[in-house]
């Protein structure tokens, strides 16, 4: 059996991982697989669902989704219809389980990592996709909050990607394409670690059972492929190198130092970058993360102050208005003395002259 795009039945489509893809997030990644992409996004938030509060363990979640015209023909968005399918369903819960089970929750603390899936192009393998992207994006934003050469605190403790395997034709093959995908007898997809411990197994016969002997040459065939995709990611996406402190960065940190900032995220963000530069190199995904926090810091720092000043305008104008009614009330009150005073002293005058 010759594949449509002429690969050999154990190589992967080609594989592209762009890290730092989004700008405002703490973590992302745009992982292509062929002609399937997906966007990943990971967000970090200083809390955790109201059932997790006080056993001082942080949590993963994961939400997937399709862009309409990812398909051949456009798919109506879940969000239009009031709600989820089941195959959304299953992959977001996919999504956070694998990246749950290489995670130390007791050494996230109380937060919650947030990953976003979209599929912008979809041609077979979006869920093993998203997981292989979000576990990039998961680094990345973990990355901003603690620092990986301090493996005690360091919250990963696994790599994780996946992939499909199928028979197609009577044949085992790595990394189906949609139309694989669609004429497969066998399908399986596999999530694994860089450990070579299994995350999760999906298996279907789609018509006749398959036996022990195939289900071990379907294994193999997916843990070489992992360990590709691993090798990509490690690769493709720079553990991020520590870079020194260009003098636009350090004159940035300084101004943000005179604040007295109460804001618990921002002294978070401002305590590590100090840190870094002081050990003499910044991370550039903490650098890009300390941006998006002076940034957001900032912008509602200045949003309130812009308010402020309106009040106080306002306030003022008001005060003003009061102090030119109190002026030509006074203008009034002396121009009434001063008739008075006229009046008085003439009276005074007619009763001198009185004999």
């Amino acid at each position: 059996m010759i594949r449509s795009d002429r690969r050999a039945p154990d190589e992967l489509r080609p594989v592209s991982i762009e890290p730092g893809f989004l700008k405002y997030a703490e973590g992302s990644a745009l992982i292509s697989l062929g002609n399937t992409r997906v966007l990943c996004a990971a967000s970090v938030e200083d809390r955790v669902p109201v059932w997790m509060k006080g056993r001082g363990l942080g949590w993963v979640t994961a939400e997937y989704a399709m862009l309409p015209r990812a398909t051949q023909e456009r798919t109506q968005r879940e969000s239009s219809k009031g709600r989820l399918g089941g195959r959304t369903h299953e992959i977001q819960r996919i999504i956070g389980r694998a990246l749950r089970a290489v995670t130390d929750t007791a050494k996230l603390g109380e937060r919650t990592v947030w990953l976003d899936c979209d599929v912008i192009q979809a041609d077979g393998g979006t869920r093993t996709a998203a997981v292989t992207g979000a576990y990039v994006a998961l680094e990345l934003a973990l990355r901003t909050r603690f620092d990986p050469a301090a493996r005690a605190r360091w919250p990963l403790q696994a790599m994780v990607a996946a992939t499909s395997v199928g028979i197609v034709g009577g044949r085992p093959l790595l990394d189906l394409a949609y139309d694989e995908d669609s004429a497969a007898l066998v399908d399986m997809n596999v999530f694994m670690t860089d450990a070579g411990r299994f995350v999760e197994l999906q298996g279907t016969a789609e018509a006749a059972p398959f036996d022990r002997h195939e289900l071990d040459a379907l294994l193999a065939l997916a843990e070489g492929g992992i360990r590709r995709l691993l090798r990509c990611s490690a690769r493709r996406w720079p553990l991020r190198p520590l870079m020194p402190a260009d003098p636009a960065l350090r004159d940035l940190v300084a101004r943000v130092a005179a604040f007295h900032i109460t804001d618990a995220a921002m002294k978070r963000a401002q305590h590590a970058i100090e840190t870094a530069l002081e050990k003499g190199g910044v991370d550039a995904g903490a650098q890009q993360a300390y941006h998006n926090a002076v940034r957001r810091y900032f912008e509602g720092f200045d949003r309130e102050a812009r308010a402020h000043l309106r009040d106080v305008d306002r306030r003022l104008e008001h005060s003003n208005q009061v102090v030119f009614n109190l002026t030509a009330e006074r203008g009034v009150a002396v121009k009434r003395i001063e008739a008075t005073q006229s009046v008085l002293s003439a009276l005074a005058g007619a009763e001198a002259s009185t004999p």
